[in-house]
C-alpha cells in the first residue's frame, strides 16, 4: 500500500531549514518538501521545530503572534531557511541575510485547534480584511465561515453539502448570531431543531475547521500540530487528502502521531524527530532509516513506523551504523 503520487509544484517553499540552540533544539538540519510531516515520541522537538518559522517570522514581520518570546530571550539561537538559491538568516536578535524568503516566513500560521476556541463566538471579518482565525487554537471558525459565505457563498454551499454527508442526521451548518457582532457555529438537525457549538462534537469542529483552512487567505507556510485529533480514521484521510490540496497553494508542515496521516504521504515527506540527552534533536528522513527499501515493500508508510517504533528513541528505525550517516544532529 502506497500513497499518492507526489507532484511537484513551480512555487518557492522552504526546502531546508537549520535551526541551533532554540529551546530543546540544539542543531538540527533538515530538508523539507511542499506538503511535509515530522513524527516521533513526545517531546522530541516536533513542535520546536515548527514553532521556530512561527517566532522567525513574528520577529521579522511583527506578525500576529505576540506570545513569541524575543529572541533577546535566546542569545544563541539561529534560524536558517532556505528557498532555492535564497536564504533568510535569523541570529539572536540580529537579523542578517535578508531577501524574499523573509516577505515569505512573515505569514507563516501556526494552527493547534482546540475544540473550546472553535465554538467560541467571534468577531465578524470586515470586507477588506483577510479570512483567517484570530489564533492558532481557532478561535474565530464562525467568523471564516461567515466570510465565505458572504465573499464566496458557492464555495459554503459546497462545504455545507460535503459536511452533511458525512455527519448524518444533520440538515445544514449555519452560523448562529449571539449579538449584533459576534457569531458561532451551529447546526440544525434533521426535524428542525437547532443546536449550538457546545451540542457539536469535535470531530465536527474540527472537520470544519480544516475545511474552512482551504478557503482562507493563504499563509507562505501552514503549520499544523496534530492535525488527527478527534476525527474518526475516515476523516483523517480525508483531512490528509485536503492538506495535499492546500501544499499547491501554500506549504504545509505538519507535526503529528497519526500512521493514517503518513499513509497519505510519500517517503520524502516525512522525517522522524528524536532527541537523546547527549545529542539533543535529531532529524532523520523516513527514506533513511534501517533497512526502508525492504520494509516499504511490506508496509505502508505509517504502518512501517508504528511497526518499528518504540516511542521513545525510535531506535529500530534510526540506529545503528547504517542510520547514522544520515542523521542531521547536534
Amino acid at each position: 500500500m502506497r500513497g499518492p503520487a507526489y507532484h511537484s509544484v513551480v512555487k518557492p517553499f522552504v526546502d531546508r531549514l537549520q535551526v541551533e540552540n532554540f529551546f530543546c533544539v540544539k542543531k538540527v538540519d533538515v530538508a523539507l518538501t511542499r506538503l511535509h510531516a515530522f513524527i516521533g515520541p513526545n517531546d522530541s522537538g516536533k513542535s520546536t521545530l515548527l514553532r521556530s518559522l512561527v517566532f522567525m517570522g513574528s520577529r521579522t514581520a511583527g506578525s500576529a503572534y505576540p506570545q513569541a518570546p524575543t529572541w533577546a530571550s535566546l542569545p544563541d539561537a539561529m534560524v536558517t531557511a532556505h528557498m532555492g538559491d535564497e536564504r533568510w538568516l535569523q541570529v539572536s536578535d540580529q537579523v542578517g541575510n535578508r531577501s524574499s524568503a523573509g516577505g515569505h516566513l512573515g505569514l507563516a500560521q501556526l494552527v493547534r485547534l482546540e475544540p473550546d476556541a472553535l465554538r467560541q463566538p467571534c468577531r465578524l471579518i470586515p470586507h477588506n480584511q483577510r479570512i483567517s482565525f484570530e489564533n492558532e487554537r481557532g478561535v474565530g471558525l464562525a467568523g471564516v465561515l461567515d466570510a465565505m459565505l458572504s465573499r464566496h457563498p458557492e464555495q459554503f454551499l459546497a462545504l455545507r453539502a460535503r459536511f452533511t454527508e458525512l455527519f448524518t442526521g444533520i440538515e445544514r451548518v449555519e452560523i448562529q448570531n449571539t449579538s449584533d457582532h459576534k457569531k458561532v457555529i451551529g447546526v440544525t438537525l434533521d426535524g428542525g431543531r437547532q443546536v449550538g457549538p457546545e451540542g457539536m462534537s469535535e470531530g465536527m469542529l474540527y472537520w470544519l475547521a480544516f475545511k474552512a483552512l482551504q478557503y482562507a487567505t493563504k499563509p507562505g507556510i501552514l503549520l499544523i500540530e496534530e492535525p488527527e485529533n478527534g476525527l474518526h480514521p475516515a476523516r483523517i484521510r480525508e483531512v490528509a487528502a485536503l492538506l495535499r490540496e492546500l501544499s499547491a497553494e501554500t506549504q504545509v508542515l505538519v507535526a503529528t502521531h497519526s500512521p493514517l496521516v503518513i499513509n497519505e504521504l510519500q517517503p520524502e515527506e516525512v522525517t522522524i524527530i528524536t532527541r537523546t540527552a547527549e545529542d539533543g534533536t535529531i532529524a532523520t528522513p523516513m527514506t533513511m532509516t534501517k533497512n526502508f527499501e525492504q520494509r516499504r515493500q511490506i508496509y505502508a508508510l505509517g504502518e512501517l513506523w508504528l511497526s518499528y517504533a518504540d516511542g521513545v528513541l525510535e531506535s529500530e528505525l534510526v540506529g545503528g551504523d547504517d542510520a547514522k550517516d544520515t542523521k542531521a544532529a547536534g
